[in-house]
């Protein structure tokens, strides 16, 4: 494509040969009594989940709900975005025999609950065109049978009425603080992709300036913004910038077009930027080129990236080590940009799970070509293979685990070899260093390893305990273990049993030590595309864990984390039956809760986040029951 936009000419970036590398030795250096200002999460902010309907149902004979559960408590993620909020297995949208617009909201509720029931809000993508105002059949996409009309509405009007609706509606279900607060409301999917936008882009920008217009006519101070275009065509966001600064708003026929955020897509092999497979300076690039072309229309509102890999498209790629080192070495440079290119507002992963519906129905297999997920989805008739983490979730992980306040770090390469973050929990109480070790282009030899000498200054205690993960070529994923079993299209029970023996977070090291004159050292390898975290706990310190309520019955009960030690009071006094399981499924312990409050003997690992369930002895099925998510940090 004919690059039309000088701005991202100044981002030629020389890339470094993915040929493997010899072994280096890093001195990494951390001073913990330094601040650097809190930790900016905006990896966090949102993740990308297909279509709205896998919430509830999928080809798959499942949902994506325990994903969601996991993605939450585990990686922290804050919102979920997907394609086709007005598609026809939604069913929002109807006219009657006289033509008059019904709205339907049960299954949007449904869908929306979900993220609600888990602490999370909503980046709303105004898509696809219900098939009672498209002005065609166009379409694309499977989508489980359900495609997304992709033509422009038949009737402008009716469309903006549409979305004035859809914000009306949610700020009546979720409060209006709440959308104000915390929800984002996009105009449609990569209108400049052929396929994702059946009009002109003359048509997009009028689409835009209804569906802005809806939000506007709802509530002013709802957010809005667009127009989520591809890394294809970079020129779309001057052309998009100059529309809704200077150009005259197709709703309103004067100027003025409400615009709150741009928001753009960048997967790391796509075009510009000297694009390729796991190249992050490919992704940095790109945002600086887009944060240029907002200043030179003084655009002053938040910029967020909706969709992002290190792949140019789903592939096996994804459930490599290299995405998890790559996706870690990103967000660090996104961190550290320098002066005047702030993070985006959100960067959102495209996606959580393989439940994912856009190509044509598939046999539910472990791991094929043309997946995206940061879970995998399993095998329907396994249970224990659901929602089996890949080395790039366990990665987000790690970077969920970092402190409240960063600190410097120094000894790292901002080429090709290994680079951190360094942060402190806000009670001092912690110190986590996090370290990535990437080659760009995924293609070196990850069996290789460098030397990493680590010295850690001003620890503010003596007794610690030191903990570390790692997430590399054979620990915290089951890709490899997949591989040596001989790439099994469908896995046996016991081949899933031993993906999932190395699938979680892998810890190497859990250990006492003595912190004399504040200063802590450690001296370890890290192979090429890996990330580890080391964390330093005060082992006197007491903490007390965040909780989130998850459909209680009645009354509020209180749940007290000190520790790895959980203390439960429920409602009253007619005895429980109780159960901890993880994140993944297991079970962790049974018990029976005679009275109102019970404390539980058993060693929790932290960090960690168990789901508790406390049902009535004397309730009739689920009735009563109450559930809780822990998060012991």
């Amino acid at each position: 494509m004919k690059n039309r936009i000088g701005f991202l000419r100044i981002c030629a970036i020389g890339i470094l040969s993915a040929a493997a590398i010899d072994a280096a030795t890093y001195s990494i250096s951390v001073n913990a009594a330094s601040d650097q200002g809190a930790l900016n999460r905006f990896y966090e902010q949102c993740v990308g989940t297909c279509h709205p309907i896998t919430v509830l149902r999928s080809s798959y004979r499942r949902n994506i709900q325990n994903a969601i559960a996991r993605g939450r408590a585990e990686a922290g993620f804050m919102r979920i975005r997907n394609h086709g909020i007005f598609n026809s297995d939604i069913g929002i949208y109807s006219v009657n025999s006289a033509g008059t617009p019904v709205y339907n909201w049960a299954r949007f509720d449904s869908i929306y609950d979900v993220m609600k029931a888990n602490g999370m809000h909503g980046i709303v993508e105004l898509s696809h065109m219900p098939p009672a105002l498209a002005s065609s059949g166009q379409s694309m996409f499977w989508y489980n049978g359900a495609p997304g009309n992709v033509s422009p509405p038949k009737d402008y009007t009716k469309w903006r009425d549409l979305v004035k609706e859809t914000v009306l509606h949610c700020e009546q279900r979720y409060g209006v603080d709440e959308v104000r607060k915390n929800w984002y409301f996009e105009a449609w999917n990569e209108p400049d992709v052929g396929g994702f936008w059946g009009g002109t882009w003359a048509e997009y920008l009028k689409l835009y300036d209804y569906s802005a217009e809806g939000v506007r006519l709802a509530d002013s101070l709802v957010r809005v913004g667009g127009p989520a275009c591809s890394g294809y065509s970079p020129e779309r966001v001057d052309l998009f910038l100059k529309h809704i600064t200077s150009e005259t708003n197709a709703a309103t026929g004067k100027p003025g077009i409400k615009c709150d955020f741009l928001s753009y897509h960048r997967y790391s092999g796509d075009m510009s930027c000297n694009g390729g497979r796991s190249m992050p300076k490919s992704l940095i690039c790109y945002h600086k080129s887009v944060a240029d072309v907002a200043k030179t229309y003084n655009f002053t509102g938040e910029i967020l990236c909706t969709e992002w890999s290190p792949q140019l498209g789903s592939s096996l790629h994804s459930d490599e080590e290299s995405s998890a080192s790559c996706m870690a070495k990103t967000i660090q440079m996104l961190m550290d940009m320098g002066p005047g290119y702030p993070p985006p507002t959100a960067y959102s992963f495209w996606v959580l799970s393989d439940i994912f519906e856009e190509w044509d129905a598939r046999p539910a297999t472990a791991l094929k070509n043309e997946e995206f997920g940061l879970m995998m989805r399993g095998d329907p008739a396994i249970p224990a293979s659901f929602d089996m983490p890949k080395a790039v979730f366990n990665a987000y992980k790690l970077l969920h685990r970092l402190g409240d306040r960063r600190v410097a770090l120094t000894g790292g390469t901002t080429l090709d070899g290994v680079n951190g973050l360094a942060t402190v929990s806000a009670n001092k109480a912690a110190v986590q260093v996090l370290l990535f070790n990437h080659v760009d282009g995924g293609g070196a030899n990850s069996a290789n390893q460098d030397d990493i000498t680590l010295a850690v200054a001003g620890v503010p205690f003596t007794s610690a305990i030191i903990e570390q993960y790692m997430v590399d070529r054979t620990r915290s994923n089951p890709y490899r273990t997949w591989q040596s079993l001989g790439s099994p299209p469908a896995p046996t029970a016991a081949q899933w049993t031993q993906m999932k023996a190395v699938a979680e977070l892998t810890r190497i090291d859990s250990s006492a030590a003595t912190i004399t004159g504040g200063t802590f050292s450690k001296a370890f390898k890290l192979n090429t595309y890996s990330v580890t975290l080391l964390t330093i706990r005060d082992r006197n310190a007491v903490a007390v864990a965040p909780q989130q309520r998850l459909r209680p019955a009645g009354a509020t009960p209180a749940l007290i984390c000190r520790g790895t030690t959980l203390s439960l009071s429920l409602p009253d006094n007619r005895g429980y039956n109780l159960r901890i399981n993880a994140m993944d499924g297991r079970t962790i312990l049974r018990a029976h809760v005679p009275g109102d409050t019970w404390t539980c003997a058993k060693r929790l690992f932290a960090p960690a986040a168990y789901m508790i369930s406390a049902r009535p002895e004397k309730a009739a099925g689920s009735a009563g029951e109450v559930r809780l998510m822990a998060v012991i940090r």
